[in-house]
């Protein structure tokens, strides 16, 4: 939900109807891959609106990883005895992002990639899914086959996304809307069905459940270590040979 605070400071500066044009024009500017609530902060920072107020450094770390995965044209840094403001400049968006410290930046970058790396990995698996019921022709698998909370959950998510419309949805089939844990249990609870991909069930639970540990991590805007960096990339290797073969 976009910060009211910011809202009003943007009905301030336009017409209702003209910032909800400018908010759409920024996100088809940047293939709908900006949320529509990013998308006012940006507008908000292009009118001279200081979010650093309104919002936590959590969003502004999270409006930092999203102008680094499609790419930053420019980066200049001022830097004060108490604060540094880094100026990020994409096509003609300039974007200020303050008490941001450096390393933070560079955290951004590097994780950017593994963000793009668990992405594939992540909606890979779903779409494994998908496609593995669809060929056995059930229609109903999704009913049928799917654990009763797994569903009720997916339920819970689905309805939350009604009452906030304006919110872009998560994808055409309830297996996007599941967590990744989640993807686990349906492969698990179906096994006769998944087996032909993977040596038994122990090689697919114990990876996906060390995944599930980092892809957490991630999705709290948080650096990771090395280590698990190097883990990510060598699961989503296995699995992409384990699917080809």
């Amino acid at each position: 939900m976009i910060n009211k605070k910011i809202m009003y400071e943007l009905e301030n500066k336009k017409p209702l109807p003209t910032i909800y044009k400018q908010i759409k024009r920024i996100r088809k500017n940047q293939g709908y891959r900006l949320t529509k609530e990013d998308a006012a902060y940006i507008l908000a920072g292009q009118l001279g609106i200081d979010i650093a107020k309104y919002i936590s450094k959590e969003e502004l770390n999270r409006l930092g990883n999203f102008i680094t995965t499609i790419g930053v044209k420019t980066m200049k840094t001022r830097v004060s005895p108490s604060r540094q403001t880094f100026d990020l400049k994409i096509g003609g968006i300039t974007t200020k992002i303050p008490c941001l410290p450096k390393k933070e930046i560079e955290s951004c970058i590097n994780m950017a990639k593994t963000y793009q790396l668990f992405y594939m990995l992540e909606n890979s698996i779903r779409y494994l899914i998908l496609e593995s019921f669809e060929k056995q022709g059930n229609k109903n698998w999704w009913d049928n086959k799917v654990p009763v909370k797994i569903r009720t959950d997916v339920v819970k998510r689905i309805h939350k996304e009604n009452e906030n419309r304006w919110l872009a949805t998560r994808g055409y089939h309830h297996i996007f809307y599941t967590n990744f844990g989640d993807l686990k249990e349906i492969i698990i609870a179906n096994w006769d069905i998944f087996k032909q991909h993977f040596p038994n069930q122990h090689w697919i639970a114990s990876r996906m459940q060390d995944l599930e540990f980092s892809r957490n991590i991630i999705a709290h805007n948080n650096k990771l270590p090395d280590n698990e960096i190097k883990r990510i990339k060598l699961y989503f290797n296995d699995w992409i040979k384990q699917i080809r073969e």
